[in-house]
């Protein structure tokens, strides 16, 4: 199908953005050769996608992004795109009024079919091609959401899908708003952001990470807390908690592996801290979530 000629946008009020997930899956180019270029396509819905791993670059349109963990884009219908590995992440296409004909069940991004309507609204049109992310970790547990009912859907899994899309895109436009007026310390947030998950598996503490950025360990504490609003070892546990349930439910690694590779001193700590913040032993969780 022809890229459809340019139009000017539909006008739609908020309260009609009712978004239905048509697919959300996992992309994987790590394993690819840097610069492997993934299959040219066109947009034929709206998609958000988070960058889960690795960097690469994505031609949108005539443009050339760079990209790298955490980021998050948005495409709207008509957009061309072509990822450029390596990286891994969740695409996730969706219907924005919920009132298509399209089945989530044979949904295919790749394969040609009719062209949503491209629509405007204050929220949508503020949105990023693509927003560099220093909250990654609120955008992964929404898309992981999403990709958890699409895999084992159950009679609520429609209202969840919605709700998660709605908050990916008001947190898009929260995120982008702040980011147009962004604090003094938006650089040594991001710069240590990404040291941290660059190193979940290490002996990570206030000093490490403040010696990382040339930062004392008090001036850092206290201004991470205040941009972040969690205090740094708080926020590096969520991560290794976060990083130990997908080895958990994705891979066989036994548990005193993941607790190394998440950066616990030893199994037994690790199965302290996932109990006492997950309310279950790291054991049971992988019985429960891995079939």
């Amino acid at each position: 199908m022809r890229r459809p000629a340019q139009s000017a946008p539909i006008p739609v009020p908020t309260d009609r953005i009712s978004p239905r997930a048509l697919i959300c899956a996992v992309f994987r180019g790590t394993g690819y050769p840097k610069g492997a270029r993934a299959r040219p396509r066109y947009v034929y819905d709206y998609e958000l996608e988070l960058i889960l791993e690795g960097s690469g670059f994505q031609y949108i349109d005539d443009r050339l992004y760079p990209v790298q963990k955490g980021d998050v884009l948005f495409r709207t219908p008509g957009h061309f795109t072509q990822g450029i590995m390596p990286y891994n992440s969740y695409l996730l296409c969706f219907d924005l009024l919920g009132d298509s004909n399209k089945d989530p069940a044979s949904y295919d991004p790749m394969a040609v079919k009719d062209y949503q309507p491209v629509y405007s609204n204050p929220i949508l049109d503020a949105l990023p091609t693509v927003y560099h992310s220093t909250t990654s970790e609120v955008y992964y547990r929404l898309f992981d959401r999403v990709f958890q009912e699409m895999i084992s859907p159950t009679e609520v899994s429609g209202i969840i899908t919605k709700s998660c899309i709605l908050q990916i895109i008001h947190q898009l436009y929260w995120d982008q708003g702040e980011s147009a007026r962004p604090s003094p310390h938006y650089a040594m947030i991001r710069k240590a952001l990404r040291f941290i998950d660059d190193n979940l598996d290490g002996d990570l503490n206030l000093q490490t990470i403040a010696q990382h950025l040339a930062m004392s360990p008090f001036y850092f504490h206290k201004a991470f807390t205040a941009e972040m609003g969690i205090t740094p070892n708080k926020h590096i546990t969520r991560l290794r908690l976060e990083k130990a349930k997908r080895l958990l439910t994705n891979s066989d690694q036994s548990i005193s592996d993941i607790a190394v590779q998440c950066g616990f001193r030893s199994t037994s700590y690790f199965g302290y801290v996932f109990k006492r913040s997950i309310g279950t032993s790291p054991s049971v969780f992988r019985q429960r979530y891995c079939y």
